[in-house]
């Protein structure tokens, strides 16, 4: 599974990938019902990896990475919604805009699903910090 782990749940941010595991583990592993098995819980993970393909939701909506092309958080809101019957968090970096458009540019991050406890339905996300700003001002890059 390190190696499932490896290629589909990197690191991108931490020193390493197991530190990465270890924080995403206690950040969100621990309030699930696999509080005494953590492999069962990225295994789940994997699992979900595979079960949702938000590139293909997102492609078939026409949202696909281009510097040129901005969108809305509704756009993704409204797309993840229709393929899972459940609202995603979206995570961005604020940038400034150099055309200066009010409001300023948003890098989408992370897109994030929410799960019940037993990770077997889908769930609204319920704490979304409205990182994205509210306009048509959304880059999403690979």
């Amino acid at each position: 599974m390190n190696t499932d782990l490896n290629s589909a749940w990197p690191n991108l941010l931490k020193p390493t990938n197991l530190i990465f595991w270890q924080n995403e583990w206690t950040k969100h592993g621990t309030c699930t019902s696999f509080q005494q098995d953590q492999w069962k819980y990225f295994a789940l993970g994997l699992e979900i990896q595979k079960r949702i393909n938000l590139d293909a939701t997102l492609k078939a909506a026409n949202i696909v990475p281009d510097d040129n092309k901005y969108y809305t958080m509704a756009d993704f809101n409204s797309t993840i919604f229709a393929s899972l019957r459940a609202y995603p968090e979206l995570m961005c970096e604020a940038r400034k805009d150099p055309k200066g458009r009010k409001g300023g540019l948003f890098y989408l991050l992370e897109i994030r699903v929410c799960l019940d406890e037993a990770g077997a339905n889908y769930k609204n996300c319920t704490n979304s910090p409205k990182s994205c700003g509210t306009g048509k001002n959304i880059i999403f890059k690979v």
